[in-house]
């Protein structure tokens, strides 16, 4: 396979920038699981994020299983969010979060629920 010959490039070489296109739709959820265990949720995006700008209070689990009761699970912080990826983060939720999603859980089972992100956009007058 060929190789493409890497030519460095000086600060006074570089091309300026034209056009720069703000990047205004917010990152969709793919998908996402639990580990019960450890403790952690995690969440995929459809493209990059930065951990920093995840907000686990916006988060809802929800179960889906029609032959049991609905329930629901909010999480109401968490104790870390890390990157695992550029598109998939991990949320280390609290005990009380952990135990909220655990009793969603047994109203319906873990592949039956749903995350419903919420964003909040701030309106600026």
């Amino acid at each position: 396979m060929p190789y493409l010959e890497v030519v460095e490039i000086f600060d006074f070489m570089a091309l300026r920038v034209r056009t720069l296109k703000l990047d205004v739709i917010p990152p969709v959820v793919d998908s996402f699981g639990f580990n019960l265990n450890s403790g952690e949720v995690y969440v995929r995006f459809n493209e990059p994020v930065r951990n920093d700008s995840f907000n686990p209070s916006a988060v809802t689990f929800l179960t889906t299983d029609p032959s049991y009761q609905a329930t629901s699970a909010v999480l109401t912080g968490s104790q870390t969010i890390r990157l695992v990826n550029i598109t998939t983060i991990a949320i280390k939720m609290t005990v009380i979060d952990l135990n909220n999603v655990k009793i969603a859980e047994a109203g319906g089972r873990l592949d039956t629920m749903i995350l419903a992100y919420v964003i909040v956009r701030e309106l600026i007058c």
